[in-house]
């Protein structure tokens, strides 16, 4: 039996307008910040419509529920219609209205890669980043070229533990590396430019996850510390 409420977030967002926007991510994980960004974007007057009714959610809200809070009752209704995979809680970015939010794939058995929140997708000049986009899991736009510059001026090697993987994994390895913002997008949570020597550094796979780990994000300057006691 079908409740009134799930019944407005099928009217509100059929399965054929739902489906387009879960494959947007392909086979990424996607939070459910990410959903409402794209959500918005591709159905502005519907989001618009929410939005009035519940509020625009994030920190400063002051309603229990929230625009925020309707995207992640949509997964939910489809998830549970096999249309999109459930996954565990992160934690969240700083303008998120709580400490943590869920993620979700289309297909949590065949997920490519999970991005965190500051990778750029391939760091002078300033460049416009931030603003949202659907690129993989990142609810903000990453400079391909800022990425470059920042290579250009720091190297491929992690600027915390100095790993370079063409010397560790051969040719397999060779130009691999993630980049790093100093101060995370998504505690900006608004476009804005980026400096690629200033803001950005490279960093491994690993690093970048224990910068990232907990909420009190660390510097590069403290992990690189931490990992030398």
């Amino acid at each position: 039996m079908t409740t009134s409420k799930e019944f407005s977030v099928a009217r509100l967002v059929s399965e054929a307008e739902f489906s387009p926007l879960v494959a947007a991510f392909g086979l990424s994980a996607f939070s459910t910040a990410d959903f409402a960004g794209l959500f918005a974007r591709k159905h502005p007057d519907v989001w618009e419509k929410v939005e009035n009714r519940y509020g625009a959610g994030g920190k400063g809200a002051k309603v229990r529920y929230s625009a925020y809070s309707f995207a992640s009752r949509v997964l939910d209704y489809w998830s549970r219609r096999g249309l999109v995979d459930k996954l565990e809680y992160e934690d969240a970015p700083l303008h998120w209205g709580s400490e943590v939010i869920r993620y979700w794939a289309r297909d949590r058995n065949r997920i490519e890669e999970v991005l965190f929140p500051d990778e750029l997708i391939p760091g002078d000049r300033l460049f416009e980043e931030g603003a949202a986009t659907t690129v993989q899991v990142n609810r903000y736009e990453r400079d391909m070229e800022a990425r470059q510059h920042c290579i250009d001026h720091y190297g491929l090697n992690c600027s915390v533990c100095d790993i370079d993987f063409e010397e560790r994994y051969g040719e397999r390895g060779a130009g691999f590396i993630h980049v790093h913002h100093r101060v995370s997008l998504g505690s900006r949570g608004k476009s804005h430019n980026v400096d690629p020597v200033r803001d950005l550094v490279p960093v491994c796979p690993n690093c970048h996850a224990m910068l990232h780990r907990k909420r009190d994000e660390l510097t590069i300057e403290a992990l690189r510390k931490l990992i030398k006691r």
